[in-house]
């Protein structure tokens, strides 16, 4: 009060000797709190700076397209472009950065789907809605149309029992919760797929013989979790999709095109820097051979316009064997290939760069490293080598992305020595499910009505007979230079195609989704037949029905 007095006096001069100036400053003075008794007040913390345990938006969600769009653009700068998937809750801060951004009207139509589909996030987030431990479900049904059901399009089955038209089923049951720092999830899918995959024959997906009354049918449980997370470390439990490729791209070392499997992983660091990995084991060997699976990364945002990542991974096995866990350790995987001869080791490194020098310019890369090699004595070279290069141009025009990329594979196997371990990681499902190809694509991506992309889409691919997919690695006699990328009598794919996907909400919460992939494959020497070509529609097109996302036990 004194200082206000003072104030008043000294602003007003003699003026402030006048009774009704006294009394105005008077009134003034008593209505503010003294100094000291603001500063002894706590501020309330900032609800969208404190850290929330979230459970994770499932790979394939409609979201991850314009995502992708809005990283690529610099609109986003929190999320990786390398490592997903994504938590619910970073989704919905990277939905809130973009309120007050001068966005594009196509832009404001898709925020608009976001805010409806992570209202409760961004509630919290916004102070509106205390949170507490929480559940939710959500429930899906609909089919498929598949011309033939190999997942890959450029990997056709033009003959056999894959190779018919067939509507296939699909449903799934989700749940997740949160509770303090602990989450889970549980997704129930039955899809017709797993007893009609080309690349799993007689539904090998499914362990029927371990559903009971349910041999029949095709249940999987996927992104099946539990995760203690906090603000710099994580520890998971379970099987979830993930995958760890460029935008747009499957993953060398792990991939969304791989069936989930059983996994304990964990993550320690921050955004801007952190170390991430998991281990498995694949008792998929017949008679008493076992498999074990490790791979750790390291990525660094040296800025919002740089991303860095160094990854390894290490795949051993044989006969009555156990785990090693020094290949767990983070460190210490790569050191171990040369030293023990007699094991069964393949290790793969890798390096990523993502660079985006301008707002309408990104640039990427992955270079790999395979060393298969040292498991065969008559080899000479170290490793079978693998690279993809691209750049994307967002914002090319309005509403529409263009993409260019470059891909060049010899190997990623794993081989021993032993006749009843010819294997290889595609049988394994990790990662890049290809070998000794080179590939080309070219696709446009357009956002401009909300709900509905479209990817304009041409792929030139050729493939030698290296690919080892399905089959038993040949002989090695028939393989005298494979350190080359191309070997035997090629196959050349070229397949332009109309691939998309459309969210419309129908009511209350209410969706429907479709997405859809039809090209045309013209194959040059197919089955690596010399003269031999094959023209094919290949595709699928897919509708399901969503319900609302049901809320239990939040504020």
């Amino acid at each position: 009060m004194a200082d206000a007095i003072r104030f008043a006096s000294t602003r007003t001069g003699r003026a402030a000797a006048h009774p009704a100036a006294v009394v105005a400053m008077l009134l003034v003075a008593l209505a503010s709190p003294p100094t000291s008794a603001r500063a002894q007040q706590p501020e309330r913390p900032d609800p969208a700076a404190t850290f929330r345990a979230s459970p994770y938006l499932e790979l394939g969600s409609w979201e991850y397209e314009i995502l992708d769009y809005w990283i690529a653009s610099g609109r986003i700068n929190r999320l990786s472009p390398f490592t997903r998937p994504y938590r619910r809750m970073d989704v919905a801060r990277a939905v809130r950065s973009l309120r007050g951004q001068h966005l594009k009207p196509f832009e404001e139509r898709w925020l608009e789907r976001f805010e409806a589909e992570f209202r409760p996030e961004l509630a919290i987030l916004d102070g509106d809605r205390r949170e507490t431990a929480y559940a939710s479900m959500r429930a899906s049904g609909g089919a498929a149309d598949w011309t033939q059901t190999s997942r890959d399009p450029l990997r056709p089955e033009l003959h056999g029992q894959f190779a018919r038209n067939r509507i296939l089923e699909r449903a799934s049951l989700g749940f997740d919760a949160q509770g303090g720092p602990v989450v889970g999830a549980l997704r129930l899918v039955r899809d017709g797929i797993y007893r009609n995959d080309a690349e799993y024959p007689n539904g090998r997906v499914t362990p029927r013989q371990d559903l009971f009354l349910l041999n029949e049918a095709s249940l999987r449980a996927e992104d099946t979790y539990a995760e203690l997370q906090t603000r710099y470390a994580r520890l998971f439990v379970g099987r979830m999709d993930r995958n760890w490729g460029p935008p747009h791209t499957l993953g060398f070392l792990l991939s969304d095109y791989a069936y989930s499997w059983d996994q304990v992983g964990w993550r320690l660091g921050s955004d801007k820097f952190f170390a991430t990995g998991l281990f498995a084991t694949f008792n998929d060997f017949p008679g008493d051979t076992a498999r074990y699976f490790a791979v750790h990364r390291l990525e660094w945002r040296v800025s919002d316009k740089v991303m860095l990542s160094l990854s390894e991974s290490i795949i051993e096995g044989g006969p009555n064997a156990s785990l090693d866990f020094r290949v767990v350790n983070p460190i210490g995987p790569w050191a171990l290939t040369t030293k023990e001869s007699h094991k069964e080791r393949n290790n793969v490194g890798q390096a990523d760069v993502w660079w985006r020098p301008a707002s309408g310019l990104v640039l990427w890369g992955s270079l790999l490293a395979d060393n298969t090699s040292s498991l065969r004595k008559t080899d000479v070279a170290c490793c079978q080598m693998g690279a993809t290069v691209g750049v994307q141009l967002p914002g090319i025009a309005r509403g529409w992305s263009l993409r260019i990329q470059g891909t060049a594979m010899q190997s990623l196997l794993y081989r021993t020595n032993h006749p009843w371990e010819q294997y290889t990681v595609n049988g394994v499902g990790l990662g890049w499910d290809k070998a000794d190809l080179r590939l080309g694509t070219i696709e446009a991506s357009w956002f401009g009505v909300g709900g509905l992309v479209l990817k304009p889409r041409i792929d030139i691919q050729e493939k030698g007979t290296g690919d080892f997919h399905g089959v038993l690695r040949p002989p090695d006699e028939a393989l005298p230079d494979f350190p080359r990328i191309i070997v035997g009598q090629a196959e050349t794919t070229i397949r332009p195609a109309l691939s998309g996907e459309w969210h419309r909400q129908i009511g209350s919460g209410w969706t429907v989704d479709m997405n859809w992939d039809v090209g045309v494959d013209f194959i040059r020497g197919y089955q690596h037949v010399k003269g031999r070509n094959a023209t094919a529609l290949v595709g699928l097109f897919r509708v399901m029905i969503r319900t609302p996302r049901f809320l239990f036990g939040l504020d």
